[in-house]
């Protein structure tokens, strides 16, 4: 095997050890979490392939093999899943962004926000939220005066799973 296929398939194994482990610490059901039997929810955001396009101008053809080199050399120490084929004489460089964590983290508070204990993390191109199913009224309560001051009345209220905040 080539070295470039042995880095290859090693990347590959060493992605799904980790994805193994991230849903094997996810909750279950009947598992007990924090706040009495309440579990952690939690819910994959993933972040779109990207797809570049490099031509080779030195050669009158393309072949597969060279093609897939050339893609490894510009992108495989930057980027996910490189691929490389041909597309007539140009060669056509497949990837994915690698998940970045504060670019996930914000991802994860615009479509979960008022979900308590928010985390984020990265596992290769993917972006996992995870929250708290449950709302405790002292921690939103403390939540919405941290998130908002200077703003009079405000309080935090508990609606359903969600903390909500409000003020006069």
């Amino acid at each position: 095997m080539e070295p470039t296929a042995r880095a290859g398939l090693f990347r590959v194994l060493l992605a799904l050890s980790c994805a193994t482990l991230a849903l094997a610490g996810s909750s279950f059901p009947g598992r007990r979490g924090r706040g009495g039997g309440q579990h952690q929810q939690q819910q994959q955001v993933k972040m779109p392939p990207v797809t570049r396009t490099w031509h080779m101008t030195s050669v009158s053809d393309c072949s597969l093999e060279r093609c897939q080199q050339i893609c490894e050399e510009h992108y495989g120490a930057t980027k996910l899943d490189v691929t490389g084929r041909c597309d007539g004489d140009g060669c056509n460089c497949e990837y994915r962004e690698p998940c970045r964590q504060m670019p996930c983290y914000q991802s994860c508070l615009r479509t979960k926000r008022g979900k308590l204990n928010l985390k984020a993390n990265c596992i290769r191109h993917e972006c996992f939220c995870k929250w708290d199913n449950y709302c405790e009224a002292s921690t939103c309560e403390a939540l919405c005066l941290r998130d908002h001051k200077g703003k009079e009345g405000v309080r935090g209220l508990c609606v359903g799973e969600d903390c909500s905040c409000r003020w006069n």
